[in-house]
């Protein structure tokens, strides 16, 4: 059982319970190929946040790779140990996600390049920093009042039906959303938008007929690159995806804009700052 946390801990137990749980049935739901790039998704973009913040302090190397040890142990679940015991010497959610999570993701990236460590190794790791994204994500995504309600709409990479997607764009700018549009963009072209301008928000419109894996791989690097933000996914495509709506951690599935709208509205008021980090 976990020890008692400090009052206003920003850590959502149930949230890292049901995401790592969620990522490590990958490989009973999904090839191995696709296992292989979702995990790949998670260690990578992270450690790319990692060398691209310019950060007030760095991290002790030896608590780093003690950290990333630990989040690829079979036997214990340390990593959560560690980053409580962060939280609990003062350090803010956003230091622990770029300076140590990432840091660790590099790590493991690494010693994955190096055959340091085997595949089943590496999604456990995955598995955990997920889960412990998860729990951290609504302190990472808190925004004042004026820029709740932004939001980032763009098709899944690969998918040429955009019409609808740049429908819906003119249609919640004129509703008084702060709207950006991607058009058959690349999965780094949305990554770097978000990066850029952060939003509340990110739409991903899922054609009929592009494959679930590829919407995987792209709702898990969002998640990753842009944890706080909520992941609304639509398109004529979008029922599709509560086949593994779990797995692929979206926050709300949509058939048309009539419904989207209440859900967007609903999210962007819980985006709303208000809660002390």
């Amino acid at each position: 059982m976990a020890a008692a946390r400090k009052p206003g801990m920003p850590f959502d137990y149930d949230a890292y319970g049901r995401a790592r749980a969620a990522f490590e049935k990958l490989p009973e739901r999904l090839p191995e190929d696709t296992v292989r790039s979702v995990a790949r998704e998670v260690v990578q973009r992270l450690a790319e946040r990692h060398r691209s913040e310019v950060l007030s302090s760095e991290p002790v190397d030896a608590v780093l790779t003690r950290l990333a040890h630990a989040l690829v142990d079979h036997t214990s679940d340390g990593g959560l140990s560690i980053v409580e015991t962060l939280r609990d010497e003062g350090l803010q959610v956003r230091e622990i996600y770029l300076c140590y999570l990432a840091g660790a993701a590099a790590k493991l990236g690494a010693w994955w390049v190096d055959d340091r460590l085997s595949f089943i190794d590496v999604s456990i790791g995955s598995a955990r920093i997920f889960g412990l994204l998860h729990a951290l994500r609504p302190y990472l995504g808190v925004v004042s009042r004026g820029e709740a309600q932004s939001i980032l709409l763009a098709s899944v990479p690969g998918d040429m039906h955009t019409l609808g997607v740049a429908m819906a764009g003119d249609l919640l700018r004129d509703d008084g959303w702060d709207t950006r549009v991607l058009l058959s963009p690349t999965l780094d072209e949305i990554l770097e938008a978000v990066e850029a301008h952060p939003v509340r928000i990110v739409g991903l419109s899922l054609g009929s007929d592009m494959p679930l894996t590829e919407f995987l791989r792209t709702a898990t690097a969002v998640r990753v690159v842009a944890p706080g933000a909520a992941i609304v996914v639509g398109g004529a495509g979008a029922a599709r995806v509560r086949e593994i709506a779990e797995l692929a951690s979206v926050d709300a599935i949509v058939s048309d804009l009539d419904e989207a709208k209440p859900v967007l509205r609903s999210l962007a008021l819980e985006g709303e700052a208000g809660r002390a980090v």
